[in-house]
């Protein structure tokens, strides 16, 4: 299977650093071929949502959240975000508050 890659410079170039990795995603969607499936229901908990990437992305076997972490979780529910999708931020060296494990 051949896939498509750009060198995307957004953060040094704005808009025009996308411009290439943006034509060939969107010639991707044009050719409607894409075999793209969410990874979770849009309808679990953002808790639920947290778990199976961790899970299936990362391979963890589980996430451990803090209490002030479930009641900031629940606000964002409360707020009305829960339905939407999970972005994920991360360092290259760990998805842990401890940056030496691996």
């Amino acid at each position: 299977m051949q896939v498509p890659v750009s060198l995307a410079e957004v953060f040094a170039k704005g808009g025009e650093g996308g411009m290439d990795l943006a034509e060939k995603v969107c010639a991707v969607i044009d050719e409607g071929k894409a075999d793209f499936a969410p990874l979770y229901d849009e309808k679990l908990s953002i808790k639920e949502k947290l778990n199976t990437i961790a899970k299936e992305i990362y391979r963890a076997d589980s996430v451990d959240f803090a209490p002030a972490a479930l009641k900031k979780l629940q606000s964002f529910e409360d707020a009305g975000y829960k339905n939407l999708p999970v972005c994920i931020a991360k360092t290259q060296n760990s998805i842990s508050h401890d940056p030496t494990l691996i």
